[in-house]
């Protein structure tokens, strides 16, 4: 029976090619069942040393991220936290104001620089010095949180070497300058019998995306008397 079924297959294929038609290839099934009816076709396997391959790559790629994403907090808590600002050399200074002396200069006491009540602007000059690696932006700087001295104009910068102030809106600090705060008193009267001492100032500064206020101490340390009343007030004393 198989014989006479591979004959005929033979006498159709030299028909056919006389005939000039291509005879279709024989299915894997067809080749099977000659073979036998048991026969399964052979398993498609993935080699095992591409899957390690790409299973190791992917632990690799998520280490990085995560080495990466540790640094990043590491350096946002150090930027977040830098703050090099420190006092200068030189002590402080008072300009513009009318009647300004030195006070408490006793044994070895720093001395104080004592400003009377005033209706016109001063200003107060405060030594800065950059000490880390970084330079930072001075945003603002006032004297008095903010009583008893208020604003009287926008800040100026003079460098230590130089003898010429210029306004800033923002200042960025690399090494040193001497910052220039006009104020006023919040008052022209005041009591006489009551008395304010400020001993720094506070810096609004900036470093990358972060901000923060930080104090600098006054080498010599602001006296005056507490502003308020009026001259009706009794007690109050006010400058003409």
């Amino acid at each position: 029976m198989a014989a006479n079924c591979h004959c005929s297959r033979r006498r159709l294929s030299r028909t056919l090619r006389g005939s000039g038609a291509v005879e279709a290839p024989m299915s894997t099934a067809g080749q099977l069942g000659d073979q036998g009816q048991g026969a399964q076709p052979p398993a498609v396997t993935r080699p095992l040393g591409r899957r390690v391959f790409w299973r190791g790559w992917r632990w690799l790629v998520l280490a990085s991220l995560a080495l990466v994403a540790a640094a990043g907090i590491v350096l946002a808590v150090l930027a977040g936290t830098y703050q090099p600002l420190v006092p200068g050399g030189a002590g402080s200074a008072v300009s513009g104001a009318a009647g300004i002396r030195n006070v408490n200069t006793f044994a070895a006491s720093t001395a104080e620089i004592y400003i009377p009540s005033q209706k016109g602007p001063f200003t107060v000059w405060v030594n800065i010095r950059n000490s880390g690696p970084e330079a930072v932006t001075i945003e603002t700087v006032r004297v008095g949180n903010p009583w008893p001295l208020v604003r009287a104009g926008s800040p100026r910068y003079q460098l230590t070497h130089s003898f010429a102030s210029r306004p800033f809106k923002s200042y960025r600090l690399g090494s040193g300058a001497v910052i220039g705060i006009p104020v006023r008193t919040d008052s022209h009267c005041y009591a006489s019998n009551s008395w304010v001492h400020i001993d720094s100032v506070s810096v609004e500064e900036r470093f990358l995306i972060f901000t923060r206020w930080v104090s600098i101490s006054l080498a010599n340390p602001l006296v005056l008397h507490a502003p308020g009343g009026t001259p009706r007030t009794p007690g109050a004393v006010c400058a003409r």
